[in-house]
């Protein structure tokens, strides 16, 4: 009996730590690009990604569709990606006949493979630039999880701000291109006057 409780109290401990497991981008994927930019798994490397799981036979699914192209309008050029996952039967032309109809400027995919089980469409996954998962749910608060995410992107507080100096350095941040410039002007020998 005792070896069956503590086999217990194991295998609990260990799903509820699972469960609570920070989840990445690297592990979900998806399929053929069906319409709209093409990308793969290495475009999503620093910038803000979300996965919404859709279908054509889905009212809440085509009234996100509009409101998911605003947001990629808005954001793409900023480092944003939508991918839309077809996630229902039909044909690869009516998949891209409906989103089209609707509006769908962001890449939709014949499907996408999420690890974590979940029913019922849409489904909204929003990671941020690190490729951490810090929305999971349906679309309504999730654009706003979206356009947090974008606020936290490096390069985004920067916005707006005029630079004295490190000229370059400021719109390769602002450009979200990386922070190595800010790394090298942080390690310079000599102190230089303030940038802001």
């Amino acid at each position: 009996m005792k070896h069956i409780t503590a086999y217990l109290v194991a295998f609990i401990t260990v799903t509820f730590s699972l469960a609570g497991a920070e989840r990445n981008v690297s592990e979900w994927s998806f399929s053929k690009v069906l319409s709209g930019p093409k990308i793969s798994q290495s475009d999503l490397k620093n910038k803000v990604v979300v996965y919404e799981f859709w279908g054509v036979n889905c009212p809440p699914c085509l009234a996100s569709i509009p409101k998911l192209s605003a947001l990629d309008k808005e954001y793409r050029d900023k480092g944003l990606i939508i991918i839309g996952c077809h996630a229902q039967g039909g044909s690869d032309a009516n998949v891209v006949k409906v989103a089209k109809s609707r509006g769908a400027t962001f890449t939709i995919t014949k499907s996408g493979h999420s690890p974590i089980q979940f029913r019922g469409i849409p489904r909204m996954f929003v990671f941020d630039a690190t490729g951490k998962l810090v929305y999971d749910g349906g679309p309504s608060k999730g654009y706003a999880a979206i356009r947090e995410a974008m606020k936290n992107l490096p390069g985004a507080i920067l916005e707006g701000r005029t630079f004295k100096k490190f000229k370059r350095e400021s719109k390769q941040l602002v450009a979200r291109k990386g922070l190595g410039a800010l790394y090298i002007s942080l390690n310079k020998k000599k102190a230089d006057d303030p940038i802001f």
